[in-house]
């Protein structure tokens, strides 16, 4: 899906009109992935749940997300799925308190065998994943090539009429993978 998901979002940013596509995995305000984490450092019983998704290196951009401290997600960071992390502020705030996390690593789907540690290079404006109004979910943010999905969301920006593009997607989707369906679609 990664590969296929670049394409589309490259080839959807290219339209006229569209001033930005990017993917990730989940819906910012509309998700119900999650996963068990822990800190570096913290013994087991510390473990707990946070919102997570995989993204391209333009999907904080695009929700106007900012970045606080560290650096983003680079390219080469999501074409490479390297075992690197974002974190937003929440997530900071709950699980490293006053401390900068920077530099630390966290233990993803730290209750699975295939558990692994990343390292936070960055810490980002409060995303709230799974719900726009919950102000306290911690979110963990992963390059997109890490995802273990065949499903992603694409979401793009534009000037004019969004349900002009709307319009579009299903045969821009058909173009790049014949055997892909276009879901659903929103506009807000």
């Amino acid at each position: 899906a990664g590969q296929r998901a670049a394409a589309l979002a490259q080839r959807v940013a290219a339209e006229p009109g569209v001033t930005a596509a990017a993917v990730a995995t989940t819906f910012a305000g509309d998700s119900t992935e999650g996963a068990m984490v822990r800190i570096d450092g913290a013994d087991a019983s510390a473990q707990r749940v946070v919102g997570l998704t995989t993204m391209d290196q333009h999907y904080l951009d695009l929700l106007g997300v900012p970045l606080r401290s560290g650096r983003a997600l680079s390219a080469d960071d999501v074409e490479a799925a390297r075992d690197v992390a974002l974190v937003d502020a929440d997530f900071a705030r709950s699980l490293f308190g006053a401390a900068d996390p920077v530099g630390r690593r966290v233990l993803v789907h730290a209750d699975r065998p295939d558990a692994r540690w990343l390292t936070v290079i960055g810490t980002v404006g409060a995303l709230h994943l799974s719900n726009v109004d919950d102000l306290a979910g911690p979110d963990l943010l992963l390059p997109f090539a890490a995802a273990q999905s065949r499903y992603f969301v694409l979401t793009a920006t534009s000037r004019g009429d969004p349900a002009a593009l709307a319009q579009r997607l299903p045969a821009l989707v058909a173009t790049l993978a014949p055997d892909a369906v276009a879901w659903e679609m929103r506009s807000q």
